[in-house]
């Protein structure tokens, strides 16, 4: 299916061979709280497992087996029974019956090291591949990339719209756009500060990384936390580059000596015995640990008035309730906003559902690392492996839907995109016991013909072909054979020369039920078949 904009290029759904009967291998993000139960281990949150029912019921809906896979946790490439899966695998048979789900994949080393040995034990069996997991799409891991070198491949729903959405941001975001940005570490940020101020109206910046922007314009400001190999680049982004930052104008501070975390309860922005409202030059000693009321009236000034807002990371300590408010503030700007909101990151969307508020947001992203690493760079590895998949439309092409449906169905057996032919199991195969061409869909046989004895491995043209498409459907060659108008344009005259197909197509004798060694020497007695989900070759 062809797309635009940020998911130009991007296999979808789709885009898949036909899955009645197929297994198909979902990469999930269930790396979700546990907690323990009357002496068991049970998800206290499923909202990562519910946000991928919508694919997981699409493909079963279609006929698929589906076998999903996760982490869970952080062991060190080695079991680790804090981190097997049978809590969540109990979860999701609750709430998606008949979907199966593997054990960590953490727990082998290959995963981390995108091994050959690991993708291939990870995929052997399977006909199809979908990236659920957009929460691990920035990692270049073993099943996040390795896939879809091997299996036809597609971006799931929730992957799908976390692209449209953030990518939008980049390219073409409703003005004023406005970005809120907070949190502790520079290092972390620098980057998107560096790749939304090109696009932003107005970067907000608050939290921890405010103060080391405030040292880079020389202010003072105590025993706050600074990154000083960051300094530098901050003072390039708002004095050479003119970046549309804006800044703390004052802070609550923790007076020296104070602990954070701690201390009496407080409502606003009312002073506890041990803190303070600063302006932006802080005595030594004093921490400054949320942004002042003077700074979140102007945070949410510039709020108001956005047709775009984007929020990652709290603006202050907000865990402890003396430096909630000023992120409290913005959450509720964010979510009286007119315009479109979407909020990122754990904390934020921590924020945001402590105050019940996140029916009033547009869109909340599930992946905190990811969302930023795509707004730094426009891309990410999961995205880069999907759209080199086999069956990814290429860039430009004019393919529609309605001309996906008039290709006809090809079978089970030529659904391995990428893979080995095993005259073993009689179809396209991961296994690697044996060297081989790699087949491909327009050239690994059908339900009635047996594959060739070599695999052939040209991919269609670049190029879409209208003529094979929508806008002259009536040439479009069906099950049965070609039509008038195709035989002309792709096939020889029965009195030329043998020669092969072109690119992109293939022709098998419907009598012997052996590929012709000719290939479209006899056309007028093959059978055409196009490849699938794809145009054919030019035209």
């Amino acid at each position: 299916m062809s797309a635009s904009g940020p998911l130009a290029g991007l296999p979808q759904l789709e885009d898949l061979p036909p899955l009645s009967g197929a297994r198909v291998l979902v990469r999930t993000d269930y790396n979700v709280p546990l907690e323990e139960r009357d002496g068991r281990r049970v998800v206290a949150d499923d909202f990562r497992i519910r946000a991928s029912l919508p694919t997981l019921e699409w493909l079963r809906a279609r006929g698929a087996e589906v076998t999903a896979c996760s982490h869970l946790g952080r062991p060190d490439g080695a079991f680790d029974a804090r981190w097997a899966m049978d809590p969540v695998a109990e979860r999701l048979a609750e709430l998606c019956p008949g979907v199966e789900l593997t054990e960590n994949l953490r727990f082998d080393p290959g995963e981390k090291d995108d091994a050959e040995a690991f993708v291939d034990r990870l995929v052997d069996g399977f006909d199809a591949y979908v990236n659920e997991a957009f929460g691990v799409a920035h990692r270049a891991h073993g099943s996040v990339v390795g896939p879809p070198r091997r299996l036809p491949s597609a971006a799931g729903r929730l992957l799908a719209k976390e692209v449209e959405v953030l990518g939008g941001l980049l390219q073409n975001p409703k003005r004023p756009f406005v970005v809120v940005l907070g949190g502790v570490k520079v290092a972390d940020k620098i980057g998107v500060v560096r790749s939304l101020a090109k696009t932003a109206d107005v970067v907000a910046v608050g939290g921890a990384m405010a103060f080391t922007f405030l040292v880079a314009l020389g202010h003072e400001v105590g025993s706050s936390i600074v990154d000083l190999e960051h300094v530098r680049e901050c003072r390039e982004l708002i004095v050479e580059q003119n970046a549309p930052i804006l800044l703390p104008s004052d802070v609550v501070a923790l007076e020296p000596g104070g602990r954070a975390l701690g201390g009496a309860r407080v409502g606003g922005y009312q002073e506890s015995f041990d803190t303070k409202v600063l302006g932006s030059h802080i005595p030594d000693g004093w921490q400054g640990l949320d942004i002042g009321p003077e700074t979140a009236s102007a945070f949410e000034e510039a709020i108001a008035t956005a047709g775009t807002v984007f929020w990652n990371g709290p603006v202050g300590a907000f865990e402890d309730d003396r430096f909630a408010e000023g992120t409290h503030r913005v959450a509720r700007a964010i979510a009286g906003c007119p315009g479109y909101t979407v909020v990122g990151g754990g904390d934020s969307v921590s924020a945001i559902d402590h105050l019940e508020l996140a029916e009033r947001i547009d869109f909340v992203s599930t992946g905190g690392g990811a969302s930023l690493a795509l707004l730094e760079h426009g891309d990410l590895p999961a995205l880069v492996a999907l759209r080199g998949a086999a069956n990814a439309p290429a860039p430009g092409r004019a393919c529609t839907l309605r001309c996906r449906q008039r290709t006809p169905p090809v079978p089970v057996r030529a659904r391995a995109l990428a893979a080995p032919w095993s005259a073993a199991t009689g179809r396209c195969t991961t296994t690697t016991s044996r060297p081989s061409t790699p087949c491909v869909t327009w050239a690994c046989g059908s339900a009635s013909l047996k594959p060739p004895s070599k695999c052939r491995s040209t991919p269609p043209s670049p190029t879409c072909a209208r003529s094979s498409c929508s806008s002259r459907a009536s040439t479009s060659p069906s099950p049965s054979g070609p039509s008038t108008a195709t035989a002309r344009r792709r096939g020889p005259s029965p009195e030329r020369s043998p020669r092969r197909c072109s690119p992109g197509w293939r022709c098998a004798t419907s009598s012997s039920g052996t590929p012709s060694a000719a290939c479209c020497s006899e056309w007028p007695t093959s059978r055409w078949r196009r490849p699938c989900g794809r145009c054919g070759a030019t035209g």
